[in-house]
């Protein structure tokens, strides 16, 4: 089931309402349950690569509907490396601009087996972390792939050749 849209209402100075912004803003109830969601293992990679090395296995909390030309707005995509978790998030319209458009990116930390909370979220790593020898962000590589709206993962591609 999709997660619920939050919407923010905002009210101009002079009194009036000003247009209705939407967003979906995740939190760690989002990604709890996620190791339940349909998923498939990936094999092989960049084995220079933090982020794409190795056996990895991918969760998807919903596909879009047939013919979408984008990722719907609370899509969440969770990828599991042998010791790190990472996930994204189309967050909506108007977020990541310069990156890989209304993604967010995250890094999960599987506290049991069925608890997940947000290590760090937002337009990328923090400061000193990094997914590559080459110091390259979510962004770098994500951001490129707009014919699949920034989504990289083989099979999960919108229009399907």
């Amino acid at each position: 089931m999709r997660a619920r849209h939050v919407v923010f209402l905002f009210f101009a100075a002079c009194g009036g309402p000003a247009p209705v912004s939407s967003a979906f803003i995740a939190l760690d109830r989002n990604f709890q349950g996620y190791t339940g969601w349909e998923s498939f293992e990936l094999d092989g990679g960049n084995i220079d690569e933090v982020h794409t090395a190795g056996t990895r296995r991918v969760f998807l909390n919903e596909r879009p509907p047939e013919g979408a030309t984008e990722w719907p707005m609370g899509t969440i995509i969770v990828k599991e490396l042998s010791f790190t978790t990472f996930a994204m998030v189309k967050r909506g319209p108007g977020y990541n601009g310069n990156g890989a458009h209304g993604w967010e990116w995250f890094e999960l930390f599987n506290d049991t087996p069925t608890s997940v909370s947000i290590k760090w979220r937002g337009l990328g790593p923090p400061l000193g972390e990094n997914y590559s020898k080459t110091g390259q962000t979510c962004n770098d590589c994500h951001g490129p792939w707009v014919s699949n709206d920034s989504v990289l993962t083989p099979g999960y591609q919108l229009l399907q050749p």
